[in-house]
């Protein structure tokens, strides 16, 4: 409903988070967030298979922002993610909710925003996109690597970010992992691709 601001909370904490980091598209995300604390939500909540690790990984974790989920965690729009450019037996290992941008439970064209959960003892292969892209680890230690970087562990507290086109994997252990994810740039899905860029 207009004026719904049940979301509020988590954004301006998500946005709070972002400003820690020094790069522009956590500037860009710490600025838009909390303009959006009043918008619409035109979803309703949905689950997909990998979102019922939520509870589990909300009830072991702390920290702000994982207290400001377990408010919101039944509202969640969840969706098996890629939009049908992920193979389908990849894709039933991973959770995505979309809660800011073109097609999230707040709709916008400034960013793309929200969280990400990845099944344990899980290989995320190698993909890009033509959006610039900003991780925040809130739970679970990951691998993480791009076409520049060797993979290595990542723990919670720690940002990823991806420039525009940059190939990179993530790797899970034996917790899943939760994360924050934000686009600008570029949002269109139809940049996804498994590999590398295109040529």
């Amino acid at each position: 409903m207009p004026g719904d601001n049940s979301l509020a909370p988590f954004l301006r904490a998500a946005s709070a988070h972002y400003r820690g980091h020094d790069s522009a598209i956590a500037a860009h995300l710490a600025a838009t967030l909390p303009g959006l604390c009043d918008a619409e939500i035109v979803d309703p909540p949905t689950a997909a298979p990998m979102s019922a690790h939520l509870p589990s990984i909300l009830a072991s974790g702390d920290g702000p922002l994982l207290d400001e989920l377990v408010g919101i965690a039944p509202q969640l729009h969840w969706r098996v993610p890629g939009r049908g450019r992920i193979p389908d037996e990849l894709a039933a290992k991973m959770a995505a909710v979309e809660i800011v941008g073109p097609s999230g439970m707040i709709h916008t064209a400034q960013c793309r925003f929200g969280l990400f959960i990845q099944a344990p003892e899980f290989f995320y292969p190698e993909h890009c996109h033509e959006a610039e892209e900003l991780y925040l680890i809130l739970s679970g230690t990951a691998l993480w690597g791009t076409d520049e970087t060797p993979s290595r562990p990542v723990p919670p507290g720690t940002f990823i970010r991806h420039s525009s086109w940059q190939a990179h994997v993530m790797a899970t252990r034996s917790q899943p992992l939760l994360a924050m994810w934000g686009w600008t740039g570029n949002l269109d899905f139809e940049t996804y691709t498994m590999g590398r860029k295109p040529v």
